[in-house]
């Protein structure tokens, strides 16, 4: 009994024992940690001054790095150690790229200026044009060379007549109707295809 009671007893002394060489080495391990995460913090503005708000700032190679605030601010931390590129980039403007130097400390830049980009887009051109539409105009005519060349007809007629616009295939049947013609005069040609007469107002 008294061999089971021993252990028990020493059991807490030595739990309070670890915990104070768990509490001793911490900061030790974090101060290491901490001086081996840099982290940045800076401004980017225009040429004018006015800060930039969106910019991105990032370190080349490395997924590290933030966007600027509305104030044109940024702040992010890295793990990473050595030389790197600081990278600036926003639309319209040239991208800044920095020599920086990780795991000596804090990094601040708090003056980033980007210029203007020379590079512009190109004139638009708007033209305008007008289209005529008459009866005489929206025909469509079929030329023998037409049901040759058209994608899909196999210099087929009924093929051709389905890959006209305004035609559409009724059924399997091979027949097609399409909305041409006056609507006093239905018309109808040899191939079979029948023109329906348009309905409804003009």
């Amino acid at each position: 009994m008294k061999t089971l009671l021993l252990p028990l007893l020493l059991l807490p002394v030595l739990l309070t024992a670890a915990r104070s060489a768990a509490a001793q080495s911490t900061p030790a391990a974090s101060q290491a940690l901490s001086s081996s995460v840099t982290e940045f913090s800076g401004t980017v503005r225009d040429g004018d001054g006015q800060p930039l708000p969106g910019v991105n700032v990032f370190l080349k190679t490395t997924f590290d790095g933030a966007s600027t605030d509305s104030l044109g601010r940024f702040r992010f931390r890295s793990g990473a150690a050595g030389p790197l590129p600081l990278v600036v980039t926003f639309i319209g403007y040239e991208p800044l790229e920095l020599a920086v130097t990780l795991g000596q400390g804090a990094v601040a830049l708090p003056n980033l200026r980007l210029k203007a980009s020379r590079a512009a887009l190109g004139d638009v051109v708007v033209t305008a044009g007008a289209f005529e539409a008459s009866d005489e105009k929206r025909a469509a005519v079929l030329k023998p060379f037409d049901i040759l060349t058209t994608a899909g007809a196999l210099a087929d007629v009924a093929g051709a007549l389905n890959t006209l616009p305004g035609t559409s295939r009724n059924g399997e049947e091979g027949s097609c109707s399409c909305a041409a013609g006056r609507p006093a005069k239905p018309s109808s040609s040899s191939t079979g295809c029948r023109c329906k007469a348009r309905t409804g107002p003009r």
